[in-house]
């Protein structure tokens, strides 16, 4: 018996100490995957834009943005789009659009690229709540002119489908969330969806036909083994341009009085 406890006791310390190594063996490579798994990122982006009616059935647009990453300390992007829409009736509308972009790298590799993207967007009112829903195609490219050091490059058609609700609390106040997926149409290696972004904010109404919307944005990639995911913050500031016509032709039939009282 004098033999046997401290057998039994060395035998209970080195299975406790195999336990303890296990657990701290797991722990380790737990937190290594967690830290290679993802890598996330703080951007800002902050846009200016100006709209105007050309009729009761065309508008038209443009919009310039800024775009920042590396917890925004660095330009990732800075973006210009001209844009003009359609609207059939008050449920459905449809656009078109372009982007050219210049992207800044790490390595002071930049490049200059072309979008366009045609847009079919549905409403539904109920009250003060309003609900959305847009279908995207869009197709990009590498500027050919700006690229001598690298290959153009042709990036991969895309279908975006975004479903939003806006809740309009006054004519000054409407807030909004946003839900979107991305599904790469011609991209070999990857057939499934590759991102989504969800989005809440809100649109303030200004005076003069001034708009400001703010919103947070979480934006991640799927089905990669290393998805980055981007938390963001952006501002985005818009004037909406009149086009009044019909001051316009008062003031020509009072110049055609007041030439008619000269003669």
């Amino acid at each position: 018996m004098m033999m046997i406890k401290p057998l039994l006791t060395s035998l209970r310390s080195d299975s406790y100490q195999k336990k303890r190594n296990n657990l701290l063996l797991i722990t380790l490579l737990l937190i290594s995957v967690s830290a290679t798994a993802q890598v996330s990122d703080f951007q800002s982006w902050l846009s200016v834009g100006v709209n105007t009616d050309i009729s009761k059935k065309f508008s038209a647009g443009i919009e310039a943005q800024l775009r920042m990453r590396d917890n925004s300390t660095r330009p990732n992007s800075v973006l210009l789009d001209p844009g003009i829409s359609f609207k059939v009736n008050k449920y459905l509308k449809f656009a078109v659009g372009y982007r050219f972009s210049a992207r800044f790298s790490a390595d002071n590799v930049n490049t200059t690229a072309h979008r366009y993207n045609v847009d079919a967007e549905g409403r539904k009112k109920f009250g003060k709540l309003t609900l959305k829903l847009r279908t995207r195609f869009q197709k990009g490219f590498t500027d050919l002119l700006y690229n001598e050091n690298r290959e153009p490059y042709s990036y991969p058609a895309y279908s975006r489908n975004k479903l939003a609700v806006e809740y309009e609390v006054n004519k000054r106040f409407s807030p909004f969330a946003e839900f979107e997926l991305f599904l790469p149409l011609n991209n070999p290696r990857q057939r499934n969806f590759d991102r989504y972004r969800a989005t809440i904010g809100s649109s303030f109404d200004l005076k003069n036909r001034n708009t400001i919307d703010c919103f947070f944005r979480v934006q991640q990639e799927l089905n990669t083994a290393n998805p980055e995911t981007d938390f963001i913050i952006g501002i985005g500031y818009a004037y909406d341009v009149k086009l009044n016509k019909k001051k316009k032709k008062d003031k020509d039939k009072k110049d055609e009085k007041s030439d008619t009282k000269k003669k």
